[in-house]
């Protein structure tokens, strides 16, 4: 889910900034619209492994040491989103925190679908530690469940610990199975991270009819050592189609149910060892297809449903068997309907009722906040996508109009823009022999725009490094100004300055007759002048008065490779 992409995204800005994490979604390959990661849509495994493989490549890190340390910052991220209560309430101890972790994983899996979350059972070792066992079908990641449990044991418990791997394997299901060793670093005693068992005192004289029992708690089974079941709540008969006469039935419950947490062989034994824990099993689909049941045709399921069963073990001492006490899990009302269950098959003590309602209304709330992330991301999207429009927009009117004008455009559009520049200086430049050039039949009139994009392309350059005002082009004349539009003391040196280098450049731009390099020539004047912006529909930033048109007879004057300067601008 977005969520682990979004914690992801949080590490790299907090310890290494903004621009290495979009160096790392830049090298990923992340296009623009799929950047903003929506905190509840579900993303394929690969660009999450993708996205982590980047980030060791871009920051120089190896892959454990980073998947530890976002185990580690995704813990504080999970808090810091407010996820710290439901977390700090797991258990009181690590123990029972580690143990509670498998079921807090299965109910975030139902929740949100697509998750194939990983699950987590405990044992203990021979010197009283805890041995996490992790299951997940992503292989590779379990570092980040090290970083996870060093964090909670230490915000939560106040607890240094000490985590080994003892072994990684595959399970015959292709489940990475890891197990590691969990030892207290700061504990004088690692027991005190077990509960102990606390006796309790009886009245053996309160009986209760089995009918009764099969009522009150219509979802139940009593099975022996020998999985086989000897008794059953209503609503399971019901369901699951089971004799009466289920103790000599020979119904084992191996032939009815799969184990999906804990991760381990379902037998007795087993189940002793973890009976504090929630156990979630579902039912075996086309069971009548199975070879357990070909003896025994009329106990068939006819539900092509999966029935998921969140369960308690309790073990039973006065007959050695187990009493499987389990609710029926639904994430819609949709579901449960399907499955042939209604609400009455529930007891009225059973809050399953009031869970399956609850779940249907937060359902349609997860669907509205997942189409505002959606709208917001598209809207974000929008607003990228509008803001390079603009700034290309932008450049091309800064590339015909001056800023300045541009921005007295958008505030008064229909207000005339006209100034009067008591001492400006122009420029006027043309190519000797232009005329000629154009009106030969020998010459490829995409070599005349060639050569002139090439000579213009330079002059657009040397306009922006000698600080003048490009007017226009006009066939083979090129008109610059300086002192407009921003007035400027020394506006004749910096128009000499580049006439100087419009010199220099034309020598690298060759003339498509004979190859060599084309000459022009240029005139300079002084004076006043009166700058506005003219027409509508294609509007031009232009210049009048007579200082214009001596500046243009100056250059008419001037010669081939000379620059032509009037008394008004030596002075």
């Amino acid at each position: 889910y977005g969520f682990i992409h979004r914690a992801l995204q949080d590490l790299i800005v907090r310890q290494y900034g903004e621009k290495e994490w979009k160096r790392i979604i830049d090298k990923a390959g992340i296009q623009e619209e799929s950047r903003a990661f929506l905190l509840h849509q579900s993303y394929d495994d690969a660009l999450t492994v993708k996205l982590v493989a980047t980030a060791c490549e871009v920051l120089g890190s190896r892959m454990e040491d980073m998947l530890e340390k976002f185990g580690e910052h995704f813990f504080q991220y999970c808090v810091d989103n407010g996820y710290d209560r439901i977390l700090r309430v797991l258990g009181s101890t690590l123990y029972d925190f580690l143990f509670n972790l498998d079921a807090l994983h299965d109910h975030l899996g139902s929740s949100y679908h697509g998750m194939n979350a990983p699950s987590f059972r405990c044992t203990s070792s021979l010197d009283g530690n805890i041995i996490l066992h992790y299951y997940s079908l992503r292989h590779g990641l379990y570092p980040i469940v090290t970083g996870i449990v060093k964090t909670a044991a230490k915000q939560i418990h106040n607890a240094e610990v000490k985590i080994q791997v003892i072994s990684v394997s595959t399970t015959s299901k292709g489940k990475c199975h890891v197990q590691m060793l969990i030892s207290q670093a700061n504990s004088s005693s690692s027991n005190a991270t077990f509960n102990s068992n606390t006796a309790i005192t009886t009245n053996n004289k309160v009986r209760i009819k089995v009918g009764t029992f099969c009522q009150a708690f219509p979802f139940h089974i009593v099975f022996n050592r020998d999985l086989k079941i000897t008794q059953a709540g209503n609503s399971i008969r019901r369901v699951l189609k089971l004799p009466a006469d289920l103790p000599t039935a020979n119904i084992h419950f191996n032939t009815l149910f799969q184990l999906d947490r804990p991760q381990m062989r379902f037998n007795f034994k087993n189940v002793i060892s973890h009976i504090n824990i929630v156990f979630i099993i579902s039912t075996i689909n086309e069971l009548s297809d199975s070879a357990a049941y070909q003896h025994q045709p009329q106990y068939t399921n006819h539900s092509q449903q999966l029935h998921r069963q969140q369960s308690q073990m309790v073990y039973v001492h006065e007959s050695d068997s187990m009493l499987f006490l389990c609710s029926p899990r639904f994430s819609n009302l949709e579901e449960l309907t399907q499955q042939g269950f209604f609400l009455s098959d529930f007891p009225i003590h059973d809050t399953t009722r009031d869970v399956v309602l609850m779940s249907h209304i937060q359902r349609n709330r997860r669907d509205l906040v997942q189409l505002r992330e959606q709208a917001t991301n598209e809207l974000q999207i929008l607003e990228i996508k509008l803001r390079a429009d603009k700034k290309r927009t932008d450049d091309l009117l800064h590339s015909i109009l001056p800023i300045r004008i541009v921005n007295q455009l958008r505030l008064a559009p229909r207000d005339p823009i006209h100034e009067r520049y008591a001492m400006v200086t122009v420029l006027f430049s043309d190519i000797v022999g232009f005329t000629a050039l154009c009106s030969s039949s020998d010459i490829d009139p995409l070599q005349v725009v060639r050569m002139l994009d090439e000579l213009y392309l330079s002059f657009d350059e040397l306009c922006n490094f000698n600080d003048v005002y490009k007017v226009e082009t006009i066939g083979d004349a090129y008109m610059i100004v300086s002192g407009v539009p921003d007035p400027c003391f020394n506006h004749a040196n910096k128009v000499i300055s580049m006439a100087f280098d419009m010199m220099d450049v034309t020598k690298g731009v060759l003339s498509p007759v004979d190859k060599s390099p084309i000459k022009i020539r240029i005139g300079i004047h002084s004076g006043p002048a009166i700058a506005g912006v003219v027409g509508q529909k294609m509007p031009r930033y232009c210049l009048f008065g007579s200082t214009v048109t001596n500046a243009s007879k100056v250059e008419s004057g001037s010669q081939e490779g000379r620059i032509n300067i009037s008394e008004t601008t030596k002075m």
